[in-house]
Parts: structure tokens; sequence; C-alpha cells
């Protein structure tokens, strides 16, 4: 089983914290990112953009990076704040410009 959490905006996108894939043998990074935009369609476009910070095992993680059995996967977005709101559907401002948009 791996376990991956999403955190901040992905959190918000994907509205669950966690979801667990029945992984018995390592795959890939983007093979499990592949699994993800599948059951996470309004995921895709940030897991495709260099704007995700991935961890496994609360270890940074690299792209060529192999995940198995018993790993836990963190996704966590570091956007900028121009234009999130405009490419991100689901992202709304309850904020001032400045300290960009939130996603709820």
């Amino acid at each position: 089983m791996v376990t991956v959490r999403f955190f901040a905006m992905l959190k918000g996108l994907a509205k669950t914290e966690i979801k667990e894939y029945d992984i018995k043998t390592p795959v890939s990074l983007d093979e499990l990112k592949s699994l993800i935009k599948r059951d996470f369609p309004a995921l895709k476009g940030l897991l495709e953009s260099r704007s995700v910070l991935v961890s496994i095992n609360q270890e940074f993680a690299e792209k060529d990076a192999v995940v198995k059995d018993g790993d836990e996967v963190g996704f966590a977005a570091v956007l900028g704040r121009v234009g999130a709101m405009d490419r991100y559907p689901g992202c709304h401002s309850e904020r001032s410009e400045e300290s960009g948009p939130v996603c709820f």
C-alpha cells in the first residue's frame, strides 16, 4: 500500500487529504502521478507543472524516484500568486491581491 498525502492547494482541489493505492511492485513517480491524475482530474494541470514539490517518506523526491509498497508520498503545490486563480479552477480569492489566492 502506498499512501499519498495532498497538501495546500492540491488538498483543496482533490477534496481529500489522503488517498491509498494498492501498489505491490515498485513504480516510477510518473506512474504514480498517472494514477492520481486518473482519480483526480482536477489535479492534472498542477501535477504536470513544475509547481509541485514531491516527498517520499518525508524526504524531497527527485523526478526519477521510485515508489514502493509502504511508502508515503506527499504532494504540495508551490505556486506564485500571479494567475493562479485563472489557471486552476477551484481557487477563489478571499485575500487581498498582495497575499494571493486561497483554494477551498
